[in-house]
């Protein structure tokens, strides 16, 4: 069970990585369902304990992206995305995923803004967006790989 809840996980986050680079958002029902998906994980393997792994996993995921996002380099969704990667992944996988999404997330920005040419109708600062779902899930997936394998 705990093997198909982390499946089960780790199709949300790719769904909201592919999901923000069509679209350029990350939608709610993903995050939600990778928050309920990781709280059934979480409880089921450990209880309580797991609850308070959630909910700390929660807020570590959150709090990291509050500055980016009150800076508005970051949306809600990828606040939300980080915030559902902790509750499944605890406070220090979380950390660790921020910190591979951010060296990703760098190395795509620089990517882009060396191949960056301003389309007709689109403003310059459109066009060096970055949807941040890539870099996140990224992130999300290799800090699960090290605590999972």
């Amino acid at each position: 069970m705990e093997s198909l809840l982390k499946l089960s996980f780790i199709a949300i986050i790719v769904s909201a990585a592919v999901f923000d680079l069509r679209e350029r958002r990350i939608p709610n029902f993903l995050t939600v369902a990778a928050m309920v998906v990781a709280l059934a994980a979480q409880c089921g393997a450990r209880g309580f304990e797991g609850l308070t792994t959630w909910f700390l996993g929660l807020a570590a995921g959150a709090g990291l992206m509050v500055i980016p996002y009150a800076l508005g380099g970051m949306g809600a969704g990828d606040v939300k995305l980080l915030a559902c990667a902790g509750s499944m992944l605890g406070p220090t996988q979380v950390f660790y995923a921020f910190l591979a999404a951010s060296v990703f997330g760098g190395l795509m920005a620089l990517a882009v803004l060396g191949a960056c040419k301003v389309k007709p109708g689109r403003s310059e600062a459109s066009a060096r967006h970055i949807p941040y779902g890539l870099p996140l899930a990224v992130g999300v997936l290799l800090s699960a790989a090290g605590a999972w394998l």
